[in-house]
């Protein structure tokens, strides 16, 4: 068998040496043999390593034990990545939902204006981005809400108050 680049994958090739280094330490006679000449072949050289250690009995303990790290690293990823995902989109559908006539809202693609008529049988909002000048964009574009309070100032329901005071 020889070791050409591009005729497998390195994978393959990496395991084939390990077992083989393991065969032949199993057996006692490490020599120069997995590089060049008579090396083992993959199969042999795998029931050679399995064969020379005999398999420890393994419990229900054992094998709980293995998937320990598995199951903490998804109790990991699930609280630090999906779980305060899933909060941020339920938080922006109320935000979506809340939208009505009158409000200022952002796009995500950078327009500014004013929400004129609210379409919800296909999800889009007419916005008023200047005196005359009406456009139509999905629902789910806007970004940000900026809700007019009883005094008449802008109360800001998106990300910093200095945001919605330099904006209008």
């Amino acid at each position: 068998m020889c070791l050409h680049p591009g005729s497998t994958s390195a994978a393959y090739w990496l395991a084939t040496l390990v077992v083989s280094l393991t065969a032949h330490l199993a057996f006692g006679r490490l020599q120069n043999t997995f590089l060049v000449g008579s090396m083992l072949s993959f199969p042999s050289a795998l029931f050679a390593a399995t064969a020379a250690t005999p398999a420890p009995a393994a419990g229900l303990g054992a094998s709980i034990a293995g998937f320990a790290p598995l199951v903490l690293i998804f109790l990991i990823f699930y609280f630090l990545v999906i779980r305060p995902q899933q909060k941020k989109l339920r938080e922006h559908n109320k935000l979506l939902d809340s939208i009505k006539k009158g409000d200022k809202v952002i796009a995500s693609g950078g327009l500014f204006g004013t929400v004129t008529k609210v379409d919800a049988s296909n999800g889009h909002l007419h916005i008023e981005i200047a005196t005359g000048v009406e456009v139509r964009v999905l629902k789910s574009s806007v970004s940000e809400v900026l809700n007019r309070d009883g005094n008449g100032k802008g109360a800001y329901v998106g990300k910093s108050q200095s945001t919605a005071k330099s904006l209008y």
